[in-house]
């Protein structure tokens, strides 16, 4: 854990850790869509055109690629962290996840992402943050790690 002056943790402001969610966002559907090119496209278009035409009806397509979605979105965040100790948008925001324990582990890692493929469930994970003035959401403090902010002089 990272220590600054007076023994303080230097915890992620809430506001850098929005942004740095935004643009993992960003990244993420460059990941999904640029392989997709010109005919993923058409694709995607036609599929919207099926739920105008049927908007409560599920297909088996669209479960599949939710799936898909989800588990690319998990992976991106776990993998970068685990191996990094950030995403794309934590290097750049200059935030880095930490282990409370020894070191991180792949599992802390998963655990901490599990609801990011979730708007709903990521908001009441952040939400358990903000009731209890906590800098930890409620699956950060399950998988005993916390983001911190690197300072200006720190390399890592």
């Amino acid at each position: 854990m990272k220590k600054g002056l007076l023994n303080k943790t230097n915890y992620a402001p809430l506001w850098k850790r929005i942004v740095a969610f935004i643009i993992d966002w960003i990244v993420i559907g460059f990941i999904i869509l640029l392989p997709l090119g010109s005919a993923g496209k058409s694709k995607l278009s036609s599929l919207s055109e099926t739920l105008q035409v049927t908007p409560t009806k599920l297909t088996s397509e669209m479960i599949i690629v939710s799936i898909i979605i989800a588990i690319i979105m998990i992976l991106y965040w776990t993998i970068l962290e685990y191996k990094l100790h950030q995403s794309v948008g934590k290097i750049l925001m200059r935030l880095q996840v930490v282990s409370k324990t020894k070191n991180l582990t792949f599992w802390q890692c998963l655990v901490r992402n599990l609801t990011k493929f979730s708007t709903p469930l990521l908001f009441l994970d952040v939400i358990y943050m903000l009731i209890t003035r906590s800098h930890q959401r409620f699956l950060e403090k399950t998988s005993n790690t916390e983001v911190i902010e690197l300072s200006k002089h720190d390399t890592r």
